[in-house]
């Protein structure tokens, strides 16, 4: 869902589907006509989304992706019934929360507004606020075993970092190929200093994609969380520490990446917002920052098409770990006894 600001312009993928096809899914909704429908140029080609108008609201209507599961979506309604800042979840006449139309299957959503986040300490706190209120509220909700997963000591990230340093040589490239390999080796130290503490550290259901990319702000409050596709079992502090990363970079990385590597008053406003940690646990999380960052780049470096984008990825990324490495105690307090 990103921002959920419309363009009104085609996806131009071959996969498109035609007014006839959305018009089908739109009835299966319930939707009343006249109807006003704009593509939302944002995410996957694979997943296309519209923005739908028309006398009953404003929604989103997305394609689901081949095998996606349905729990996200009774999460994020169960949710937002709650009265958590979620999108509501519309469902078909049939009350189902997924419509059928030919071999393709689509969701609707509410359409929320609201602005980017704009690296600012309120927003920051905000944002670490609204975590805390899903961790508490998905504390008490169950989900299937299955589900479980994590960037940490994960088999896939070290995979896709092997197929990086393959990449990286083909042909023969000595200076990134020694920055995937640094890269590799941070990671397994990081892992390393969780691992005998991980299987005592709390778990829940989570958001799993919790990042600037999914948050609405009004002015510096948190309006709405999106994006709910990769909702799974994990440790809380692993993705409280990936948020942490995410909202205290200095800029939009991917776009222009950062001179410094964390803003240590953002990372310390969203642990004020989130609220107070176990004490050690702050120095678990500069190990499970580093390992979140290392994943967040790993699986855009074998192969990436945009090989400028994935380097201003892997530079700001290279900057978050060299002060993680130069000043791990100050995050740790930082994060663990926030002011």
């Amino acid at each position: 869902m990103g921002d959920q600001r419309e363009r009104s312009h085609p996806t131009g993928d071959v996969a498109d589907p035609t007014p006839q096809e959305l018009a089908e899914v739109l009835d299966a909704f319930g939707i009343p006509g006249p109807r006003r429908v704009r593509a939302l140029a944002r995410g996957s080609r694979r997943a296309p989304k519209f923005v739908v108008e028309s006398a009953s609201g404003r929604f989103l209507l997305k394609r689901r992706r081949d095998g996606a599961g349905v729990f996200a979506l009774e999460l994020q309604a169960h949710l937002a019934e709650r009265g958590l800042k979620v999108p509501a979840v519309a469902r078909t006449r049939r009350g189902e929360f997924v419509a059928r139309c030919g071999e393709h299957r689509w969701e609707l959503v509410e359409f929320l507004e609201g602005n980017r986040y704009e690296r600012g300490e309120a927003a920051a706190r905000s944002a670490g606020a609204a975590l805390r209120v899903l961790h508490d509220t998905l504390a008490s909700v169950s989900a299937p075993m299955n589900m479980r997963a994590s960037y940490h000591d994960s088999t896939l990230v070290r995979r896709a970092l092997e197929s990086a340093r393959e990449e990286a040589g083909t042909p023969l490239d000595a200076e990134r190929l020694r920055r995937v390999a640094a890269l590799s080796a941070r990671y397994e130290a990081a892992a390393a200093a969780v691992r005998p503490h991980w299987s005592g550290l709390p778990a829940s259901l989570v958001h799993g994609d919790f990042h600037p990319g999914n948050l609405l702000f009004k002015a510096d409050a948190v309006a709405a969380v999106l994006d709910w596709e990769a909702v799974r079992l994990d440790a809380r502090l692993a993705e409280f520490a990936s948020a942490a990363f995410h909202f205290s970079l200095p800029s939009r990385a991917v776009e222009s990446p950062p001179r410094e590597g964390l803003r240590l008053d953002l990372a310390a406003a969203f642990a004020a917002g989130y609220g107070r940690l176990e004490a050690g646990h702050g120095e678990l999380a500069v190990e499970l920052i580093a390992e979140a960052a290392i994943a967040e780049v790993a699986f855009l470096l074998g192969g990436v098409e945009d090989r400028q984008r994935c380097d201003r990825l892997l530079t700001a990324v290279e900057s978050a770990l060299a002060l993680l490495n130069d000043s791990p105690d100050d995050v740790a307090a930082r994060l663990e006894s926030p002011r």
